[in-house]
């Protein structure tokens, strides 16, 4: 009788941790990195949704009230970019280097803006339909919507400058970043 409770518990206690672990786990790859507001760019509407960006590279529907403030952006001609292939890869080289101005019109001499826009150059294999870039106090931001004819894809991307590492978040499909928050 002893032996048999003994071995319950022990069943018991192996099932709990189990369940712990799991839950662990999959808890750890859903923290927030970076929450953005979009809007839909395939309806008239310009209803703004806001989403968190996710470890694991997905978007999650944001339900949380969230106090966005608003981010430096910089809309980027996409003029500035061309393309060329080479061994049936697109690559893009800059065309020409032009003042950037942020969202108020101001001119904006942040050299990160541009080591961004060269680590984009360097790292984005398609023909850039649309460039934003935002930074969020230290914090630096690019959506890259590309040209891929009827489909409206987009990526956002982290920047770090002090390494000009360029790190994927997610990808975003009928939808335009218009605000990002830490």
């Amino acid at each position: 009788m002893r032996r048999k409770r003994v071995s319950i518990s022990l069943i018991f206690i192996v099932i709990i941790g189990i369940g712990i672990m799991l839950f662990v786990k999959d808890n750890s790859y859903k923290n927030t990195v970076v929450r953005i507001q979009t809007i839909n760019v395939n309806f008239k509407s310009k209803e703004i949704s806001s989403y968190d960006v996710l470890s694991n590279g997905k978007i999650q529907k944001s339900h949380i009230p969230h106090n966005f403030g608003t981010a430096e952006k910089i809309k980027i001609d996409r003029n500035i970019v061309g393309t060329y292939t080479r061994k049936n890869q697109t690559h893009l080289r800059l065309l020409k280097k032009i003042p950037l101005y942020d969202q108020k019109k101001h001119k904006v001499d942040d050299t990160n803006y541009w080591k961004m826009i060269n680590s984009i150059i360097k790292n984005v294999h398609f023909d850039i339909y649309k460039l934003t870039l935002f930074r969020v106090g230290k914090h630096y931001y690019a959506y890259v919507q590309v040209n891929q004819w009827i489909l409206d894809a987009g990526t956002l991307y982290e920047f770090n400058p002090k390494s000009n590492n360029l790190k994927k978040l997610c990808d975003l499909d009928g939808k335009e970043i218009v605000n990002i928050s830490r």
